[in-house]
């Protein structure tokens, strides 16, 4: 009698559909070796054009310019904020008034002191009238100024985040073998160079495009032969199989056979 369900075989024989690739096969960044040939395999080429006619265009144009032209524009924060100064008010006390030279000869031709008093008080009191204008438009000045450094602080802030959603999304476009590659991978920048020499000193500095740097140094490999590469990618693919394997009993040497035969 039947139960209603298909037996397993007739299931999987007729269920040969194309299995379809997954995405992190085809469109995330991968370096690896070729079972076949034996050679290394990466599609970095694709992965970077995708990022620069595609997926960059999730983000501001500026980031788009900066991609498919290779040139840094930093986030200079400081230099960005000392050009919007505040500017000090003007002291309209008497004594920071000094009469001018054409004042003081004025002054020095009125022998009797009363009228020359009041005409000292009169120059300071036109001194200070012009003062206080002057403070005026300065504090009127100085307020437009506050509004253009709170504005530029929160598009400085955005920008930052921005930069960090685009590092994250770019790490996350990628292979666990070759993000590690890339967290793994140091610079070797001369004293008069400029640029971040890890991927932290890059995430501290913002800057995003040490990303495709480093994916270019440690993917396309260049200055080695093909035999060193194969080297450095079997001595990586044995550490990855070396931490696969679990030795819970046996014969050891029978244990390191397996290993072997799983790297061949």
């Amino acid at each position: 009698m039947s139960d209603g369900k298909e037996p397993r075989s007739i299931w999987k024989r007729y269920n040969k559909g194309k299995v379809e690739p997954k995405k992190e096969d085809t469109e995330k960044l991968y370096s690896r070796i070729n079972k076949k040939s034996g050679r290394v395999e990466t599609n970095l080429l694709e992965w970077e054009r995708s990022w620069k006619n595609v997926k960059i265009l999730r983000y501001p144009t500026r980031y788009a310019d900066e991609l498919r032209s290779g040139v840094r524009n930093p986030i200079d924060e400081e230099l960005v904020l000392a050009e919007l100064q505040i500017l000090p008010e003007l002291d309209a006390a008497r004594e920071f008034w000094r009469p001018t030279p054409e004042q003081a000869a004025e002054l020095a031709t009125i022998n009797q002191r009363a009228p020359r008093d009041a005409r000292r008080d009169e120059m300071f009191f036109a001194w200070r009238a012009a003062r206080l204008i002057e403070n005026a438009e300065i504090k009127r000045q100085n307020e437009i100024t506050k509004t253009r450094i709170d504005l530029k602080v929160k598009e400085i802030k955005d920008m930052k985040d921005t930069v960090s959603v685009l590092m994250g999304a770019i790490l996350e476009d990628m292979t666990k073998a070759s993000r590690d590659k890339i967290e793994k991978y140091h610079f070797e920048r001369g004293e008069d160079e400029e640029g971040a020499s890890t991927l932290e000193e890059a995430r501290v500095a913002g800057d995003w495009l040490y990303i495709f740097e480093a994916a270019r140094r440690t993917h396309l490999h260049p200055g080695g032969d093909e035999d060193s590469i194969l080297m450095y990618e079997r001595r990586e693919l044995e550490k990855e199989q070396l931490a696969k394997l679990k030795h819970t009993a046996g014969d050891f040497n029978r244990w390191i056979t397996r290993f072997e035969d799983q790297v061949e």
